[in-house]
């Protein structure tokens, strides 16, 4: 920044005080009118909070309006009171982030006549502004069936939301997708504090609440209002209850046995998986000093051992095994101790069931106190949380592989702790401040001490230690805010800012151990591998980075059934440091030497100061809200921009580049000899390795081969969503509301991963045919090798300093279209349900930026031509419905004794969910031993796609061992050929082949839908009144009740013997808990 930009940001935060994070505040707006209809000024309106009976009084403008701000979300009775007439009250809900609205009429008499006091009012359609949104209160929260107590899987109850693919390791239930955006742009937050993950996004921090400690589930998915920012996809707010003027609590404990539950369809044993589970704890709030003072808190703890779903891993058979020649490769699998196969298919390739552990320990509690005081114009908020967690599950444990035994398990200790104060400062100005620190620390351990490194053999499934463990981080996070709310004539304004401070301390040790890659078992037997590398030096780092978000709205009332709503907002997005400049970026437009290298075409190495330059980025937001006669129909509709923030993994990769880690490669068959022998490498060694160790942390005066490289763009921009919605609502009864939107979104500056150092394309002279392909694969094989330098040597790359350079840029972008359609019956006469239905496409040209998508990739299969992977998002799923409800039987209510205590309280409650599959890529694999078929330079395996070569209709994709996945050609009859010595022909005619070496595949991205998913789950709840305030429920939650099954673990390689089966399955069986 320069001093007039420091100077901007100073003044604009001096005028907006300091809220870019969203308020957790409701408002109550309405007219006064009398029986004639005439709006009836200088009324005065008094609202009370009904739990504290906290009071904010207003008085009506000459046209009747009255609006009152930054209101505690609850039930609220709003009194309207004139000399002359008999004084009206209601009540209603006031939700987080909404404006309840709520028209008064006054009738001629007495003003001491007594009131009557209706129903609360429950708003089931919006009348203010242009917000996509949904909110959850705390009887639908604690009804619905929630298998482990996690309140995020609530975001899937909405349209445009698509949950994340079941069983990622890298992605949590935060990382969904909404409105076709990516998982990584949700900002999810617990009373205003951030509890994002800012390295890999989703949530963080979220199990130090109890499901029965939320008062409110809010989640808003298209057309902020200006307020609201930090992420461009979603805004989730988590609202925790406060203590009140009555004293309430629950005890509660919930058991999951397995011989209650359904066996996995890749089980044989005959029945389900062991678990044990127990999620028990309490939660208690009152009074410390009547409509004063109140507390509220919980504890929590979970204990569950048991076993995850089965999976199914391609293993070598006796017969394989028997071949082994190479002591090397021998003395590997006597370290491994792999599984014996228990089947054998048609081709000679073995396979066995895997299952992992599932357990966790852990405890958690909160704390609340709310104070209100200066007869309700203060109200001061405080709550500190802690959870200690040790877990392992099948996503950690089946990391990039179906063996279990590989992967880690994790611990955490998160904590949050949160300060507010609102300030009534008089009838139309409301100001709330708030401070706020958040931590989180998860740390990834091995499951195992063995210092084998990583074994990638084509078509089987890997082992050795997962290469990126150990891992951890603790992150800190510090928020400071402010939001003031004026009033003024038929203007609501507010405005505000936010600081957030973060530091995020991490290592991941990446190869550490080394990692060899085989391009088939028959190279592994006889100790040919394909490829190695392996990193040196210390990958522990503290990168800091601060953030200033600035905004202003104005909800213009133009007319008493018409709301504009202008806001704009300003993002200050800093550049990421490293605490003590220990880090390491190119620069492409700094030229330079590096170490005994010239001055090369992509730049030369800056050490120090920032990843990349601030960004400023400007938000307009506009929309309306019509509702013509203030009736029961709604038009809204607005358009908005939003950023980003830019997750912390991309610039946390950086650590592993030189001088401070020295990675070293090699690369084909040929290169693996004298003192860089399989042998040497695989004892530690090797020269190569001796290289690497020696030249941590400087730039080695012989070193002319820098490795491959992460590096950031330093010009790296925010990604932006414009955002773009169309509503009709129609409130059909006073409980029931229907409402249909068009929603759009468009995003651009996305963050990819581009291979910026491809191999020169003057070596590469793609093959004609099979014959020329045979012909000439030395040819092949050389310009493959020379793709990967060793350090005394060059690459035959644009810039022969460096292998693979995967430049982390903001060049990708992605479209959306949907129709969103939802029936909201609120709960009365013992019924709610909600139905919400999404038909809807995603484009884009890459889901990601990393590899943490489920059958897809983050690189594009052509470099050079980056609309080639255009196509359905990863998370493009056309269909989807879902509908809950809650059904409480009245039928039995006016029994009494014992009859009435067996047969009434029952409640039937349930979440139903269907939609399309998640597509997929068919990748070609290894062709003739060489990983890069294209000759591209792609650093990463299997990113070329295959060929079509006949009807694809015709390809049947089925469970591993089913008579359907036996009918699959096994990879010689498809005419695979993975290593130098196969010549395979297509003798089956299967419709996907192989294409030719230097050339790429003719099959679109994601161009094939897997199986989809449908799952009902259901709770039967009995509720029995021991006395008035008294009651003890029991419940049994049904998860997956009819036991469908929706297969995973897709093998999408065609040189995999398993390609075009389901090795493992995305719902979990029936469990009862």
């Amino acid at each position: 920044m320069n001093g007039k930009q420091i100077w901007s940001a100073v003044i604009l935060l001096m005028v907006g005080a300091l809220s870019g994070w969203a308020v957790i505040n409701g408002d109550i707006e309405g007219f006064v009118a009398d029986s004639s209809g005439a709006f009836v000024p200088g009324v005065s309106v008094s609202s009370t909070r009904l739990e504290t009976r906290a009071q904010r009084y207003l008085i009506t403008d000459d046209r009747g309006h009255f609006l009152a701000t930054l209101l505690p979300i609850g039930e609220y009775e709003v009194r309207a009171e004139l000399a002359g007439f008999k004084p009206a009250l209601k009540r209603l809900l006031v939700k987080s982030a909404e404006q309840a609205r709520l028209n008064l009429t006054l009738e001629v008499g007495n003003s001491t006549q007594e009131v009557t006091v209706i129903d609360i009012t429950v708003q089931l359609v919006n009348t203010t502004d242009a917000q996509i949104q949904d909110s959850i209160d705390e009887k639908r929260i604690k009804a619905l069936p929630i298998r482990t107590q996690d309140p995020l899987v609530l975001a899937t109850l909405s349209p445009g939301i698509v949950p994340v693919t079941p069983g990622n390791p890298f992605l949590n239930s935060g990382s969904f997708n909404s409105n076709g955006g990516r998982g990584r742009g949700n900002n999810i937050t617990i009373d205003n504090i951030v509890s994002t993950d800012v390295a890999t996004t989703g949530q963080a921090g979220l199990e130090t609440l109890s499901i029965d400690a939320i008062q409110e589930f809010k989640l808003i998915t298209n057309n902020f209002n200006a307020e609201f920012g930090r992420n461009a996809n979603a805004q989730v707010q988590i609202l925790t209850k406060s203590g009140s003027n009555d004293f309430h609590g629950t005890i509660y404990d919930f058991l999951m046995n397995d011989k209650l539950n359904a066996r996995d369809w890749f089980d044989t044993t005959g029945k389900a998986s062991i678990i044990r589970r127990n999620q028990y704890g309490a939660t208690a709030g009152g009074p410390i000093m009547r409509d004063r003072l109140f507390f509220f808190g919980h504890y929590e703890g979970v204990q569950k051992r048991g076993a995850g779903g089965t999976r199914i891993a391609t293993v070598a058979s006796p017969a394989q095994l028997s071949s082994v020649t190479d002591p090397t490769s021998q003395a590997i699998l006597n370290a491994a101790k792999l599984p014996a196969a228990t089947s054998i298919d048609a081709a000679g390739t073995g396979s066995v069931a895997q299952s992992a552990p599932d357990s966790e320990k852990s405890y958690d509690w909160s704390a609340r106190l709310d104070s209100t005081f200066n007869g309700g114009a203060d109200m001061v908020t405080g709550r500190y949380s802690f959870q200690d967690k040790e877990s392992a599950d099948p996503g950690t444990i089946f990391l990039l592989t179906n063996l279990a035994g590989w992967g880690a398990t994790s611990t955490t200790r998160p904590q949050n702790l949160h300060l507010g104060w609102t300030h009534v400062v008089g009838p139309h100005v409301v100001n709330e401040a708030r401070v706020a620190y958040g931590r989180v620390n998860p740390f990834f351990i091995p499951q195992t001490d063995s210092k084998l490194p990583r074994i990638q053999i084509a078509g089987m499934a890997f082992f050795g230690v997962y290469e990126g463990m150990p891992q951890g981080r603790v992150q800190n996070t510090f928020q400071y805010s402010d939001t003031l709310s004026w009033v003024h004539g038929r203007h609501g304004l507010k405005v505000g800012g936010d600081f957030h401070r973060i530091q995020a301390n991490s290592l991941l040790d990446g190869f550490t151990r080394g990692g060899f890659v085989f391009a088939s078992w028959d190279d592994f037997a006889v100790g040919r591998p394909l490829s190695f590398q392996e990193r040196f030096g210390s990958t522990v780092r503290g990168n800091r980075v601060s953030n200033v978000f600035m905004f202003m709205q104005d909800d213009f009332k133009v007319t008493p059934d018409l709301t504009l709503n202008l806001g704009t907002r300003m993002e200050v997005a800093g550049g990421v440091s490293e605490v003590n400049n220990i880090l390491s970026n190119l620069d492409r437009r700094k030229s330079g030497t590096i170490g005994a290298a010239p001055a090369g075409p992509f730049g030369s190495f800056v050490i120090g100061g920032n990843t990349y330059e601030a960004n400023y980025n400007y938000q307009p937001r506009a929309g309306f809200a019509w509702s013509p006669n203030r009736g029961n129909w709604v038009v809204r509709g607005g358009y908005g921009i939003a950023n980003d923030f830019i997750f912390l993994n991309p610039i946390t990769n950086m650590r592993s580049q030189p001088p401070f880690i020295q990675r070293v490669d090699l690369a084909g068959a040929a290169s693996f000899s004298g003192a860089n022998s399989y042998a040497n490498l695989y004892a530690g060694t090797g020269a190569l390795q001796a290289q690497g160790r020696t030249a941590v942390g400087v730039f080695n005066s012989t070193q002319t081969n820098f490795s491959s490289i992460s590096p950031v763009d330093p010009e790296l921009q925010n990604p932006r969503v414009q955002q773009w919605s169309l509503t009709i609502e129609r409130q059909i009864t006073s409980n029931l509301a229907a409402k249909i939107s068009y929603i759009g979104t468009a995003g651009r500056h996305l963050l990819r991963s581009r291979q910026l150092n491809t191999i020169r394309q003057e070596l590469v002279h793609p093959a004609t045919s099979a014959a020329d392909e045979v012909a000439r694969l030395a040819e092949f094989q050389a310009v493959f090798a020379g793709a990967t330098g060793t350090p005394a040597g060059s690459s035959n790359r644009i810039d022969p300093r460096f292998n693979s350079i995967s430049l982390a840029e903001s060049s990708a972008s992605s479209t959306y279209h949907a129709m969103a359609a939802e029936l909201n019956k609120r709960f009365s006469r013992s019924w709610q349900v909600q139905a919400s239905y999404t038909w809807s496409k995603s484009i884009d040209d890459v889901s990601d930026f990393g590899g943490v998508l489920v059958n897809d990739s983050y690189l594009s299969q052509n470099p050079f031509d980056l609309r080639n992977s255009r196509g359905v998002s990863q998370f493009d799923i056309p269909h989807r419905l879902v509908v809950n409800h809650i059904l409480e039987p009245q039928i039995f209510r006016s029994l009494t004794g014992v009859s009435g205590k067996v047969l009434y309280g029952w409640s039937f409650n349930g979440i139903f969910q269907t939609q399309s599959g998640f597509p997929t890529n068919i990748f070609a694999g290894t062709r003739l031993g060489i990983t890069d078929a294209a000759l591209s330079g792609n650093s990463a395996a299997n990113q070329v796609r295959a060929n079509v070569a006949g009807d694809l209709s015709s390809l049947v994709f089925a469970p591993a061992g089913s008579p359907e996945a036996a009918r699959i050609p096994a990879p010689a009859a498809r005419g695979v050929d993975s290593t130098a010595a196969q010549r395979n022909s297509n003798t089956s005619g299967y419709a996907l082949v192989q294409p030719l070496l230097g050339q790429y595949g003719t099959l679109g991205r994601n161009d094939f839908r897997l199986n989809g998913l449908t799952q009902f789950d259901w709770v039967v709840m009995k509720n029995t009144a021991v006395r008035e305030n008294v009651k003890v429920q029991f419940r049994a939650d049904f998860f997956n009740v009819f036991n469908n099954t929706s297969f995973a673990g897709f093998q999408n390689v065609l040189t995999s013997p398993a390609f075009g089966t389901y090795q493992g399955t995305d719902t979990r069986p029936r469990e009862i808990q």
